[in-house]
């Protein structure tokens, strides 16, 4: 499943956040986030209200030292027709080993909630993804069909499925050209049936 290309060294320590265009199999540790869940058009003026929530607390919390590791943002995204209709995401940003309770979060919410009212629904979300398939995605947001299309034949190969939702990790943005746009597109994969 390694394919041909080399996966780029991690941005980070940890091997998650490395990939290549070629699926590759990683195991992914339980990890804790910031978390928002919205519903909408991907990139429209409620998916950037939540980013600016999800970042607003996040820095709060900074400043009270406590960082988010690595600093990408991070999304789960459901649709009932990838081709059409509206998109429920969940924004995520990985917090350090070290999270906060979930006091100092209501409290670093509320510090910022005048200027961001979504902060107060930014909470903390575990997240257990297991096995995965990951790919290297390079372009736009909107054209990572190619990508999930990489993923489910890989799946197939092993003879096995993937399982929702799509997790996408941006390792940059803009002002990033579009054609420059970095994103991992991880897919849980499905526990063999028996």
């Amino acid at each position: 499943m390694e394919g041909a290309h080399a996966a780029e060294p991690p941005l980070t320590g940890r091997a998650e956040y490395a990939a290549a265009e070629a699926p590759r199999l990683v195991t992914v540790e339980p990890a804790r986030y910031l978390a928002k869940v919205g519903r909408g058009e991907p990139g429209g003026g409620a998916f950037q209200a939540d980013v600016a929530a999800l970042f607003a607390v996040a820095g709060e919390l900074a400043r009270r030292g406590v960082p988010t590791e690595p600093g990408f943002l991070e999304a789960l995204w459901w649709t009932p027709d990838v081709t059409r209709g509206t998109f429920t995401w969940e924004l995520l940003l990985r917090l350090a080993d070290a999270a906060p309770g979930r006091v100092a979060l209501a409290e670093a919410a509320a510090a910022v909630a005048e200027a961001s009212p979504l902060a107060r629904d930014v909470r903390i979300q575990e997240l257990s993804e297991g096995e995965c398939l990951q790919t290297l995605h390079r372009g736009r947001y909107d054209a990572v069909g190619p990508a999930v299309a990489r993923l489910e034949a890989a799946a197939q190969e092993e003879g096995r499925r993937l399982a929702p939702p799509i997790h996408e990790i941006y390792l940059n943005g803009p002002p990033t050209p579009p054609d420059a746009l970095l994103t991992i597109v991880r897919h849980p994969l499905a526990p063999f049936e028996h």
